[in-house]
Parts: C-alpha cells; structure tokens; sequence
C-alpha cells in the first residue's frame, strides 16, 4: 500500500538522537521515497522552514530554550501559508494537546501512545493527506 503514496518530505524537530532516529527510521523504512530531516533546535528549524517547504513538520513539545507553546506556534506560522500539517509528539500528558492544537497543530501525540511503526506511519500518512482540520485523537 504505502509503495503507491506521492514522495512527501517531512522535517522532524527532536532533541532526543534516539527518538528521533527511531521516527526517521520508521518514515524512510515505510514509506519508500520520503525523506526526513532531523533538526534537534527551534532555531535550526525556523532558519530551515524559512527557505525549504515540506509535506509535515514534526515537532516535540518539549524544546530547549522555547517555551511548549511558542516553539509550535513560530513552527506553524512559516508553514501555514504551505498548507503544511504540524505534528507535535511529547512525553507530556494528553491534557497539552489543547494547547497544541491552539497554537495551530493537527494533532497532538503523546509519545508513549506510539506502539508500533505501522500506527504511527498509518497516522503520519492520513495527516498528509487530509484536509487543514484539527485532529485530537491520537494512536
């Protein structure tokens, strides 16, 4: 199924080299064409997002030096005009998610909701190919 989807490329922002190995990992392994960039700063992020469009931005909440709120809100502020989706993962409890989809994410997931590669590939593939509608259920 996922050999047929349109190459997509998504930025990935994490601070954690073996969390956000895992999710490059399970992106290039799944889905065959797509590429993810890893960037582990907000800086690094907006400097890039400033210059280069993606399909997805997936961001961790919890970044150094920004607060939760106003790292997602700088992130979907460059990509709204691309009609990018911004995913935000944390190990922070459900109850952030409001704040994220406020500050203009689609969906919120918390980290340890994330089972399996083919959950968490399953939803990256709907939120690309969805319409601009806030999603709160995760995995």
């Amino acid at each position: 199924m996922t050999d047929t989807l349109p190459k997509k490329h998504v930025l990935l922002l994490e601070d954690d080299p073996a969390y956000s190995g895992l999710v490059q990992t399970w992106i290039t392994q799944y889905l065959p064409g797509w590429t993810c960039a890893l960037l582990s700063t907000v800086e690094e992020a907006l400097g890039c997002l400033s210059s280069t469009v993606y399909d997805l931005v997936i961001i961790d909440a919890s970044l150094p030096g920004y607060s939760r709120v106003l790292a997602i809100s700088a992130v979907v502020d460059l990509v709204r005009p691309h009609g990018t989706p911004v995913i935000v993962l944390s190990g922070l409890p459900q109850s952030f998610d409001a704040d994220a989809i406020q500050a203009g994410a689609k969906l919120y997931l918390c980290k340890n909701d994330i089972v399996s590669a083919d959950k968490f590939i399953a939803v990256v593939t709907q939120i690309v190919s969805e319409d601009a509608s806030p999603v709160r259920s995760g995995l």
